[in-house]
């Protein structure tokens, strides 16, 4: 691993895992630590440094109530976290201890959740054409869409730190009209 920046890594020196081991994150194409990547250490037992049990149960689904001749299909679905099982000693060497992770669970849960339960869908009032579709050429992050100046933009908005230890000349965002991507499109 020598050869690799400090941008890289923590104030301690832990790499990310993209940077830490490439051949087995071929297709993550940052290797700078992510915000994601750091959710899941912070939210999952494991890195606790224990084993845990149960977290899913396998349930069998009709894929016809009509026609039960066609069989079933297997799912997986999540156990509600107070049926998890956890290893009484650890396992392995722990990323965060017992502490933190109560802590952020307890942030997490009661961080925006709205009393009923019910998560609405977000909504746009404008339909944009190619969402999903387009992604940027420098940084390869899918752009959303954004409307400025009565207009359909699509947008890429990149975190200066993220610029900075990618090593990418990125702009905070940028902006493209989607009526400009259209006319070329159209032909």
């Amino acid at each position: 691993m020598s050869g690799l920046s400090g941008a890289l890594q923590t104030r301690d020196g832990v790499l990310s895992p993209s940077a830490y081991d490439r051949r087995h994150n071929p297709h993550r194409a940052t290797p700078a630590w992510s915000k994601s990547a750091i959710r899941v250490i912070l939210t999952n037992p494991r890195y606790t440094g224990r084993q845990v049990w149960n977290k899913q149960r396998k349930t069998e689904i009709l894929i016809d109530v009509d026609d039960v001749a066609l069989g079933h299909e297997t799912k997986l679905r999540w156990n509600p976290t107070d049926e998890w099982i956890y290893s009484g000693t650890l396992a392995h060497e722990p990323l965060i201890d017992d502490e933190t992770f109560t802590r952020v669970q307890t942030l997490i849960a009661s961080a925006g959740r709205r009393p009923d339960g019910v998560r609405k869908p977000r909504a746009s009032k404008h339909n944009y054409v190619l969402s999903g579709l387009l992604h940027r050429g420098i940084c390869q992050r899918r752009m959303v869409g954004s409307f400025n100046n009565d207009r359909n933009h699509y947008r890429c908005s990149y975190a200066a730190e993220y610029a900075d230890a990618n090593r990418i000349a990125h702009p905070r965002s940028v902006y493209v009209r989607e009526d400009h991507i259209l006319e070329q499109l159209d032909p």
